[in-house]
């Protein structure tokens, strides 16, 4: 019983994370990079493109001086992005694994790096939400 309310509440979190990036946000190409092949002294990387749901944001101002977010120093043109998983939007999908320094994110044509990456995973199995450090 415990387990069914919990999974509820989940379920009820994920609804309000989908609908608030969908009023709020709009619409990006998360770029995955394989692990790639070595060849010749060369790692080759074969890029997949996955469409995504996302809300992107600058970095409040609270002064004129540097900060940091994720351990990463916050430059000023650096932004944060709400992403929220494949799977979340279509449930046939995998979530793949992101990785920061690797991996970009596509926005109106212009590409972004993942600095850094942070899962809200309130359950350890069921990510709702990814808040991402991109630079460009």
């Amino acid at each position: 019983r415990v387990r069914k309310h919990c999974m509820n509440f989940i379920s009820q979190f994920d609804n309000v994370v989908r609908d608030m990036i969908s009023m709020a946000g709009g619409v990006g190409t998360l770029r995955i990079f394989t692990d790639g092949v070595y060849v010749d002294g060369e790692v080759t990387r074969t890029p997949i493109d996955y469409n995504v749901k996302i809300a992107l944001n600058d970095y409040p101002q609270a002064n004129s001086g540097m900060k940091s977010h994720f351990g990463t120093l916050i430059e000023s043109d650096d932004k944060e992005l709400y992403m929220v998983p494949i799977n979340k939007t279509n449930p046939a999908a995998t979530q793949p694994t992101i990785h920061a320094n690797r991996d970009l994110v596509i926005i109106n044509g212009i590409e972004w790096k993942i600095l850094a990456l942070k899962e809200n995973n309130p359950s350890s199995v069921n990510t709702i939400l990814f808040d991402m450090h991109l630079r460009r």
